[in-house]
């Protein structure tokens, strides 16, 4: 149950969540088993759990999804790569330490770097820029973590996931996914 308290004539609101203690079964908020003691319920989530956050970023540079058997990151091709260009910006090397010094202290099994363009351009030309992308972040997390296995790949425009008509899904779909296995 949700609460909300208007207080003063500034308009300030309070609100509180009440979690079910007490409340009848049909009271219970969903996602919440209440089997076990009243005064601590457990909350449960559904499987698998994918955990999607920013890493730290209020830039859109970077995102993260953790999954069971891997975490892949995902860097933005406007924040992280001058225009038609495979050479990292500074925010980009910045990134890639704080990835690289995780992986300092707990390497992944494997790591595999993808590139993305959008469809402006032709085929082959956006082919090769995912390549290049990809491999320069590849180049470039290899020489900050050693005996790391890693390998590389572009896809060009291929597998967008945005709308390759609207500046916002173009914008989407210049990408560099980096899948580190467990």
């Amino acid at each position: 149950m949700i609460a909300v308290k208007r207080i003063g004539s500034a308009g300030v609101a309070v609100l509180a969540l009440v979690v079910g203690v007490g409340m009848s079964p049909a009271e219970n908020p969903p996602g919440v088993d209440y089997s076990g003691p009243q005064s601590n319920p457990q909350v449960v989530y559904p499987e698998p759990v994918e955990v999607l956050y920013s890493v730290g970023t209020n830039d859109g540079a970077v995102s993260t999804k953790q999954k069971k058997d891997a975490t892949i990151t995902t860097l933005s091709g406007d924040v992280n790569f001058e225009v038609d260009s495979d050479q990292l910006t500074a925010r980009a090397r910045e990134i890639l330490d704080s990835l690289a010094s995780e992986w300092s202290k707990a390497k992944p099994s494997k790591v595999t770097v993808t590139g993305y363009t959008d469809s402006v351009a032709d085929d082959a030309h956006n082919l090769d820029l995912s390549k290049r992308r990809a491999k320069a972040v590849g180049d470039y997390l290899a020489s900050k973590v050693p005996g790391l296995s890693i390998t590389t790949d572009g896809k060009g425009e291929a597998e967008p996931i945005g709308d390759n008509e609207t500046d916002e899904g173009r914008a989407q779909n210049r990408r560099v996914e980096i899948r580190a296995q467990k």
